[in-house]
């Protein structure tokens, strides 16, 4: 099967961001990426901060943080209004939850972020920020596309996602549950 279209995802620690090919037409472009920039406030903005905020459940009225995607609304927030509401609220922050994947001193599958927080609302694995950051993307991705007429289903295209090294130099095996990338084979190696 030929793909139809190529998606780029650069899942970043502080910005993530996707770029989208169009096989077919040629056309490039990066995705603008809708997301909350305040209560029942949605903006596309070209990233999406890699930044989830954990409300509590009497800061803002029920159904506060609609998305085009889910009128229900995740208990907790991504993207810009996250970061610029943990800027106010740091105990309710999760940033560079990326860098925990392959921390050796913790389980990524275990709930601790907001790192050092006191909150009472159930708090995030490194694994599930990471999830929801991909999740945000992907779907955000597929509105825009269908605002613009396309109802692509991503079976049908090529998708590549670039991100950091999973795998620390001075640990001596991957981190529990993650395969490292492979190294690089003599196809990458420059040609001198």
């Amino acid at each position: 099967m030929n793909a139809r279209f190529s998606v780029g995802i650069d899942l970043g620690t502080s910005n993530s961001a996707i770029a989208v090919v169009d096989i077919e037409s040629g056309d490039t472009k990066i995705v603008e990426i809708e997301q909350i920039v305040g209560p029942n406030q949605l903006g596309e903005l070209p990233t999406l901060p890699s930044a989830i905020y954990v409300p509590h459940r009497e800061e803002f009225p029920q159904g506060s943080f609609p998305l085009p995607w889910n009128d229900a609304g995740e208990p907790a927030i991504v993207g810009q209004f996250a970061r610029d509401r943990g800027a106010l609220v740091p105990d309710r922050l999760v940033t560079s939850a990326k860098s925990w994947l392959s921390n050796p001193h913790i389980d990524p599958k275990q709930p601790i972020l907001p790192w050092r927080s006191d909150i009472t609302e159930e708090k995030l694995s490194p694994l599930e920020c990471s999830r929801r950051y991909l999740q945000h993307l992907r779907d955000a991705l597929l509105y825009a596309e269908r605002s613009q007429g396309r109802d692509w289903d991503l079976s049908e295209g090529q998708i590549v996602v670039t991100g950091p090294h999973l795998r620390r130099p001075q640990v001596p095996r991957p981190a529990r549950g993650f395969v490292p990338w492979p190294k690089r084979s003599a196809a990458y190696r420059s040609r001198a």
